[in-house]
């Protein structure tokens, strides 16, 4: 019987621990996802900033130049400004991935504690094979004379033969 039990919590062992395994697996691949998300949406922005600065930089030769009129007109200004609307489209397509991912591991969340209830249910050991509770001593209980138990008084040397010479 004993040999049944041990090999019962082997296996459940080895179930939970290849559940936990996978578990972290799982996690580990989409934090990864994540932060490679992340990354790019960071190099994106990256990006923005210095088609912004090159968007300046046009703007600012045309107005020293004294051309007159609308800017948006400008060859350069306005491939600049279509770089920076096309990277924008990216950033909001990363942050929508990102989003998805999120969300579909909300979805798998409560998937997942069902089965860690079901599981643990699973492992709880029946009445019968539950072994006695064992009872612990009672505390023993101090009386307030033992309580209040003053510090005893220094010893004095014995005054012996030689002392007293």
């Amino acid at each position: 019987m004993e040999v049944t039990m041990a090999g019962t919590f082997w296996d459940d062992l080895k179930k939970n621990v290849k559940k936990g395994f996978n578990v972290a697996a799982e996690k580990t691949k989409e934090y990864t996802q994540i932060g490679k998300l992340e990354i790019d949406i960071l190099n994106l922005k990256r990006s923005v900033d210095k088609a912004m600065t090159e968007l300046g930089r046009e703007s600012y030769k045309i107005y020293k130049s004294g051309k007159q009129g609308d800017i948006s007109k400008d060859e350069k200004v306005v491939a600049v400004i279509k770089k920076i609307d096309s990277i924008y489209k990216d950033i909001k397509s990363k942050e929508k991935e990102v989003e998805a991912i999120k969300a579909e591991e909300q979805k798998k969340k409560p998937e997942k504690e069902a089965e860690v209830v079901n599981t643990k249910k699973k492992a709880e050991p029946s009445q019968a094979n539950k072994q006695p509770a064992v009872k612990k001593p009672a505390a023993v209980k101090k009386t307030p004379a033992a309580k209040k138990k003053e510090p005893a008084a220094p010893r004095q040397a014995k005054k012996t033969d030689e002392t007293k010479k």
